[in-house]
């Protein structure tokens, strides 16, 4: 067989630096992996949008492959890892893959078979088409085979999601009765779907979708014998003009978003057989008088009934899974709150004392409420489990609890502190600003603290980590770090548009993608000297006047400065080697007029700046910076030897680094020879720090 690995820019590929938020952790044999598990040693193949390529022929994905000294078994293909394969006629699948994403092969209008290794554990193919190992999910259909009809076998009970999806050649699929489930878009754009009438499309006891347009004011009436509602039935195109649905006394099924944003929908009655009610399956609608949980019911989805009018939950006492106390939903025996309806009208709330967990996006977007009292006994806040809560002022974490999940407390833009009790052993509090235990890891600064102590903060001193998400939109105007800082998660300080200034001290070696992102109004940006790569849009300049970037920066990543403006009138790059640039969407400064800026660099390395790229384009002057080492370690000569990398005329003591294209450091040393050899763990592009000077080389 045939095999083409290539993609249209894998030699490109090979010579960037990989640091965009949808940038692959490595390439090899033209395919994109992630690690998934450092201590297993997989990975997931997966795409990196940045990039314009398209598998072509017959492929076969690699069951091994080997990184940085290291051999990675693939066991997951991700979400479009294989789309837009236009050209892409068969994949083989290895016996390792045990996962496969939905989407995957989205756009793969050329695709005739898959094929699976036969020891595969997960999966199978018959006659191309793919199925799970037990052959009861049929999950893809190739859209390019051959053929007009296609019998599914017996052994199916489950369509897939997209498993037909764009098989323009099928007129016809014989669909047996063991089928109980269908996905979202299983048919569309196949002939089959498309000379169906319009109206309620009925696939045996399943109602599949809602086809063509919906008239005003409309009623749907489900004929009895329907067992289930499919994945979006009702949300193909999203209808408003769906007023009021009636179930039949057969219903047990109603799947993920059947009638999500159906925005005129106000009242729906389930029946007593009804057990399963999907994730989102009613998000987004106007319903607004009391749900009544059935006794049957054992599943309801997260967020069924988000972004609704309900007030509050009714549950038949007789239900095993769940009951509702004081309206609000919990699970049976009262230990996971599960949902606060959206519009519950009292201004305070108390958890009731027994509770356990708030469950994820329990509080979500709760207009009414400013007070709320958690209970001793809880121990564990899911994501996001307090979000979009406008009103609330304060909130006491209790001496139990010990996790708190990412997100929680989001958006809550009248949050003025959060307080924790002395006795928790995972968290502290310091001035109502949320810390792990040892307040090494400032976690959250409320949203409205900034409006009560004049838009300024300042860190205290002993703080190493400043979270994901910790000031998001927080009204600060002017931040100071403490020395001890070393780390500034991604999107930490994101969308504060008051924001005016910002000086990363010495000892931050890292800051995160985003970690500035949409803050408009900060004027001066100083990195300093712990920093040696930027990731992708650290900063938003657009009002940005003077940039001043540290002597270890060596990469720069794709619009690390995003949004620059002709104000950024002067930069100053203390590093005497020009940093390197990664512009594969376009200039790190994209925006700035050039000409016009100021770029102050290192006495003698004038010259340096002037021919390279990007940094060429500006009025470049020298200047002696306090802190930039003397020369001496400019004369070492560093080159590639037998696939090592070679420092000759080296000086002892000169430190050097080495970091592969995803900007990780994998060597760091000091010289104590003139003369280093190091052996690297595979071919490919490396960034050779020596002292002050950076360079790139290829093996």
């Amino acid at each position: 067989m045939k095999t083409n690995y290539l993609k249209s820019t894998v030699a490109a590929i090979c010579l960037l630096l990989h640091f965009s938020a949808n940038a692959h952790d490595f390439e090899s044999e033209g395919f994109f992996f992630d690690i998934t598990s450092e201590t297993d040693l997989t990975v997931s193949l997966t795409y990196d949008d940045r990039f314009e390529f398209a598998y072509i022929g017959d492929i076969i994905i690699p069951e091994n492959v080997p990184h940085n000294g290291k051999t990675y078994r693939v066991t997951g293909i991700k979400y479009s890892a294989l789309s837009g394969g236009y050209g892409l006629s068969s994949v083989t699948i290895p016996a390792s893959i045990i996962h496969i994403e939905d989407g995957a092969f989205d756009g793969c209008r050329d695709l005739t078979r898959l094929i699976v290794t036969e020891n595969n554990p997960a999966y199978t193919s018959v006659d191309g088409v793919l199925f799970d190992k037990d052959k009861n999910t049929l999950i893809l259909y190739p859209a390019a085979k051959e053929g007009e009809s296609y019998t599914i076998p017996e052994s199916v009970t489950k369509i897939g999601s997209k498993a037909f999806f764009d098989c323009s050649k099928l007129q016809n699929i014989v669909i047996p009765e063991s089928i109980i489930s269908i996905g979202r878009y299983a048919f569309m754009g196949t002939p089959f779907y498309q000379n169906m009438p319009d109206g309620i499309v009925y696939i045996n006891n399943i109602l599949y979708c809602y086809k063509g347009e919906m008239p005003e004011d409309t009623h749907i009436e489900i004929k009895e014998g329907t067992t289930s509602i499919g994945e979006y039935a009702f949300s193909y195109s999203y209808y408003p003009q769906l007023t009021s649905v009636s179930f039949p006394s057969t219903l047990t099924h109603i799947g993920f978003r059947a009638f999500f944003e159906c925005s005129n929908l106000i009242e729906v009655s389930f029946p007593a057989s009804l057990t399963y009610i999907g994730d989102e399956a009613f998000s987004c609608t106007k319903l607004n008088s009391v749900v009544i949980i059935p006794a049957g019911v054992t599943h309801i989805g997260k967020d069924a009934f988000k972004y609704t009018l309900l007030s509050e939950y009714t549950v038949d006492s007789d239900n095993p899974a769940y009951r509702a106390i004081d309206g609000v939903l919990f699970n049976k025996d009262a230990s996971l709150l599960i949902h606060y309806p959206d519009q519950k009208s009292t201004a305070s709330y108390t958890i009731p004392e027994g509770t356990i967990e708030i469950g994820s996006e329990a509080f979500d977007d709760c207009p009414h409420l400013e007070t709320l009292m958690i209970p001793v006994s809880l121990t564990t806040f899911g994501d996001n489990a307090i979000v979009h809560c406008y009103d609330l002022k304060e909130i006491s974490i209790p001496e139990n609890v010990n996790h708190i999940g990412k997100g929680t407390f989001g958006s809550c833009a009248g949050l003025e502190a959060i307080l924790v009790h002395e006795n928790n052993s995972a968290y502290s509090s310091i001035d109502g600003v949320l810390f792990d235990k040892d307040k090494k890891t400032l976690i959250l600064h409320p949203y409205a603290k900034a409006l009560k102590s004049g838009y300024t903060y300042a860190i205290p001193d002993g703080t190493e980590t400043i979270a994901e998400r910790a000031f998001q939109f927080c009204e600060i105007k002017n931040i100071s770090f403490p020395a001890t800082l070393k780390t500034i998660e991604s999107e930490a300080f994101r969308d504060c548009e008051r924001l005016t200034a910002v000086t990363i001290p010495d000892n931050v070696t890292d800051i995160g993608w985003y970690a500035f992102y949409y803050c408009p109004q900060i004027k001066t940006i100083v990195i300093g000297e712990g920093i040696t790569s930027l990731n992708t849009m650290i900063f938003d300049c657009k009002n940005t006047t003077s940039i001043t970037i540290g002597s270890h920066i060596a990469l720069i990543a794709d619009d690390a400065f995003w949004n620059c403006s002709p104000l950024l009138t002067e930069i100053v790059c203390k590093n005497p080697t020009p940093p390197i640039f990664n512009d594969s969407y376009g200039k790190a400064f994209e925006g700035i007029d050039a000409s016009n800026c100021k770029l102050y660099v290192p006495t003698g390395s004038g010259d340096k700046y002037r021919n390279a790229e990007v940094w060429k384009e500006f009025n470049i002057t020298e200047k002696t910076f306090s802190g930039i080492h003397s020369a001496e370690t400019k004369e070492a000569r560093i080159y590639t030897r037998s696939h090592n990398i070679v420092i000759e005329n080296a000086l002892p003591g000169t430190p050097l680094s080495v970091y592969n294209t995803a900007g990780v450091c994998i060597e760091s040393m000091e010289i104590s020879d003139s003369e280093t050899e190091i052996a690297l763990p595979a071919q490919g592009l490396y960034i050779v720090k020596y002292g002050d000077r950076s360079m790139k080389v290829v093996l």
